[in-house]
């Protein structure tokens, strides 16, 4: 679902700010043929995003970082996803003011909905780990 409403193919780069695990972006990586950049400052779950892009043998596809975002990247992101939910207000708006132009956003931060857009035709049901009452994202072209 991902992949079709982004519209992602083997030319995109998906920036994941928040990462995590690494297990989403991963997947999407392999699925979609894409490349991929992951932002993860919390040091457990980055070598646990490190292990899954090595077990795939992912390291020509994969970009880690362990920093907050915004971060020197390598690879310059075509899209963005922010699991962004618990994000401050001062941090979210940080963090989407750093990305870079021409780049389309999916994201479940009502903070940042009313900060950056509010198109009401724009929600994108998709199913996560870490949401209990549904997730609810969506996507915005900056």
């Amino acid at each position: 679902k991902i992949i079709d409403v982004l519209g992602l193919d083997k030319n995109s780069v998906v920036l994941d700010v928040g990462v995590g695990k690494g297990t989403f972006l991963t997947k999407l990586i392999m699925k979609a043929g894409c490349k991929g950049i992951g932002v993860e400052p919390i040091l457990e779950r980055y070598q646990q995003a490190v292990s899954l892009m090595k077990k795939y043998n992912l390291e020509d596809k994969l970009e880690l970082q362990r920093a907050h975002y915004p971060c020197k990247l390598i690879l310059k992101p075509t899209h963005v996803i922010l699991h962004a939910c618990a994000f401050s207000e001062k941090n979210i708006k940080d963090v989407y003011n750093a990305l870079p132009r021409n780049v389309k956003i999916l994201h479940n931060s009502l903070k940042l909905k009313r900060y950056a857009h509010n198109d009401k035709n724009n929600q994108v049901d998709v199913k996560t780990t870490y949401t209990k009452n549904g997730s609810k994202f969506w996507l915005h072209e900056k």
